[in-house]
């Protein structure tokens, strides 16, 4: 891939379009042609990467070009691409950033105990409204272990915006795009609402995993009836034994930082400058 003056005059102008185009690259290859490309421009095009390659192609990268890459993205954005990072990621990217910023995306990852949030699956099959059904076949053939019977539609903002049942796909011409045969999402859980007011939703009788958003309308995951069941009957939900040994991990890691940070800045404040 060349990162000539013309391919950089278009990745500026055309973010979304060449989102599009370098998905179908292969996300090593497509770590290392960033690095003749100004952070700028990256983050522009990363706001229109599906959550699934988003994830994959910023861990080609090094640890320090990713973090410094969520960082410019924003709190919200790099919390909705770390929720479905692995935990040894998040930690190692958390180290790289400024202590503020770290800080503040940990609060946005974390949920209140007893909610949605805790016991959410966010590696599910993403993809926006204008990908056609080849593209999706592609980034399937991609990320196979994120497939589910719906894969979820989501705009710009990466908001949820409708669902497509897997099956469909086989009887869609390969150049439809996913928006013009997508059904809208007729129930939706906010991630941090309690479990207990989402067991008895008539829903659970026809569906076995529902949508979850954020605060901010974004789309993070599914809630699986079983592990809703499991959780409130006081079984271990794996998932959420994940997420809670995760919170333990970022705890030690903060508290190690501001003891390291009190050691070290006596001694910054010490030294005197020369006479």
């Amino acid at each position: 891939m060349m990162n000539d003056p013309l391919s950089l005059k278009f990745l500026r102008e055309h973010p979304r379009e060449s989102a599009k185009v370098l998905e179908q690259f292969d996300a090593h290859e497509l770590a290392d042609y960033f690095e003749g490309i100004p952070d700028t421009d990256i983050v522009k095009i990363v706001r229109y990467f599906t959550p699934a390659f988003s994830v994959t192609c910023l861990s080609k990268m090094s640890d320090r070009k990713a973090a410094k890459l969520l960082e410019a993205l924003g709190v919200e954005s790099s919390a909705r691409i770390m929720r479905r990072m692995q935990i040894r990621q998040r930690l190692d990217l958390l180290r790289k950033m400024s202590p503020f910023f770290a800080n503040m995306v940990r609060l946005v990852l974390k949920f209140p105990k007893g909610t949605i949030g805790q016991h959410i699956s966010p590696n599910v099959l993403a993809v926006t409204q204008d990908m056609e059904v080849e593209q999706v076949f592609n980034l399937i053939r991609k990320t196979p272990e994120q497939l589910q019977n719906d894969i979820y539609v989501i705009n710009d903002k990466h908001q949820l915006v409708g669902i497509v049942d897997v099956r469909s796909l086989i009887t869609i011409e390969s150049d439809t795009t996913m928006g013009s045969f997508m059904r809208k999402p007729d129930v939706v859980f906010n991630a941090r609402v309690s479990l207990s007011q989402v067991r008895n939703h008539p829903k659970w009788l026809h569906k076995e995993v529902l949508p979850v958003v954020d605060h901010s309308g974004v789309f993070i995951g599914i809630l699986r009836r079983s592990i809703m069941v499991n959780a409130l009957e006081g079984g271990q939900d794996p998932y959420a034994e994940k997420e809670t040994f995760t919170g333990a991990l970022l705890d030690i890691a903060e508290i190690f930082w501001e003891a390291c940070a009190n050691l070290l800045v006596p001694e910054i404040e010490k030294k005197k400058p020369r006479q």
